[in-house]
């Protein structure tokens, strides 16, 4: 899963449930950690750092909030996740 980079959310929690959803679609729990569905590999993460800005502005703008997520991958099927990112929010003050 790529880390969000402009990504539009109604709240930080969306984000969270993007991640859950894509865990759940992606891979398989074991009692080693998750595993990927396609390969079997074992899912790594990357801790990331998502700046949290607002869309009141074109560029991105905000609060100098940042948010901390582990974003999974599967070493064999998808890319590195970035350690930096940023998410939008409509109703940041």
């Amino acid at each position: 899963m790529e880390t969000p980079k402009e990504l539009k959310v109604d709240s930080l929690t969306d984000v969270d449930r993007l991640i859950t959803k894509h865990t759940l679609a992606h891979y398989t729990e074991t009692g080693n950690g998750p595993v990927c569905k396609n390969c079997g590999a074992l899912v790594l993460f990357v801790h990331a750092y998502i700046s949290v800005h607002t869309t009141l502005f074109s560029n991105c703008a905000g609060s100098g909030s940042v948010k901390q997520i582990d974003m999974p991958y599967c070493p064999n099927c998808e890319i590195t996740p970035s350690d930096r990112g940023c998410i939008h929010l409509d109703d940041l003050v």
